[in-house]
């Protein structure tokens, strides 16, 4: 639950059991984690290499389906509002039916892309999620992931945040207000 909107790894998980004196097989870390994503406890989000146009075979990042369970487990969703906000977008992209991937290419990641068939052609969707755009040199990076992508699918930053950052690569920066999505234009 701690985890959630990070890279997950098994081999981690069994690291940090070792040294609290818990042996435990990779495998059996494994089939925890399956039995949390049959349960509906997690989704999975794999990795995808834009250069390479292929799935990462590890680094996939897991998100939960219910932020109750995580506050009464951690008591802390507060704390840790930028990988909520990462969720929230997760489990709404795949309510409506994307494959959510996460995009990655060389040094930059692109939070999710979002993908499905509508009427026979490809709709996709980049988002970036941020908790706020403090200043320019906060913002620079959130929208560098996106203009490094070169097709013209649509593009977004998310954000809490209420000053809107200018963006003249076609580039839209849409708020979280009050449990919705407020597009701007910018």
């Amino acid at each position: 639950m701690g985890n959630v909107g990070r890279v997950f790894s098994s081999l981690s998980a069994v690291k940090f059991l070792k040294n609290e004196q818990v042996n435990t097989p990779v495998a059996t870390v494994n089939n925890y984690i399956d039995a949390s994503v049959d349960a509906y406890f997690y989704i999975p989000v794999r990795k995808f290499n834009m250069e390479g146009k292929k799935f990462l075979k590890t680094q996939e990042k897991i998100y939960t389906v219910d932020h109750g369970l995580r506050q009464a487990i951690l008591g802390r969703n507060e704390q840790d509002i930028e990988l909520i906000l990462e969720d929230i977008v997760s489990l709404e992209r795949k309510s409506r039916g994307y494959q959510v991937t996460v995009g990655s290419s060389n040094a930059l990641e692109v939070d999710f892309i979002a993908e499905k068939v509508v009427r026979h052609q490809m709709e996709k969707l980049y988002t970036q999620v941020s908790y706020l755009l403090a200043s320019a040199e906060t913002a620079q990076p959130e929208f560098a992931s996106l203009e490094a992508i070169s097709d013209s699918f649509p593009k977004y930053v998310l954000t809490l945040d209420p000053l809107l950052r200018g963006n003249d690569k076609g580039i839209r920066h849409l708020i979280f207000f009050l449990g919705e999505l407020l597009g701007v234009d910018i």
